[in-house]
């Protein structure tokens, strides 16, 4: 995979394919998928970084080891929020 880079504005900081993130739920969904999976997922794909248009969004999957994925709006998302980013 190609390195996609993009940027968070609300930490001011670039995100690239292979990056851990470490999440936190806003809401119960977002909660119920922290608890099912962990806190630390992977990139794997950035979306939309080229629109003006459409927002930006990553894929991301847990480090726990389960087979599930999940697109996250940036720089905010809806069940979501980005706590930390670890390169």
């Amino acid at each position: 995979m190609g390195k996609f880079k993009i940027e968070i504005k609300r930490f001011d900081m670039r995100v690239f394919v292979g990056n851990h993130l470490r999440l936190a739920g806003k809401t119960r969904h977002g909660k119920n998928r922290i608890r099912e999976n962990g806190d630390l997922w992977e990139v794997i794909t950035i979306d939309g970084q080229e629109s003006s248009i459409l927002s930006t969004k990553v894929c991301v999957t847990p480090l726990s080891g389960t087979e599930n994925w999940r697109w996250i709006d940036l720089p905010s998302d809806e069940h979501m929020e980005i706590i930390e980013h670890i390169e």
